[in-house]
């Protein structure tokens, strides 16, 4: 379980910010989701450290 959570870490480098809405996410799928059903492009990223 532990190399599990170790891929998610890596993964969960940045939030995403949707700039229109204000919505925020920390998968690329669901800005990409979001994009398609709202038409909302203009997304700023944020990295996690």
């Amino acid at each position: 379980m532990s190399g599990l959570n170790e891929n998610l870490v890596e993964r969960l480098d940045k939030v995403y910010f949707c700039v229109q809405c204000k919505a925020v996410f920390l998968f690329r799928s669901d800005v990409i989701d979001h994009e398609e059903i709202s038409g909302h492009q203009d997304m700023q990223t944020f990295p996690l450290n």
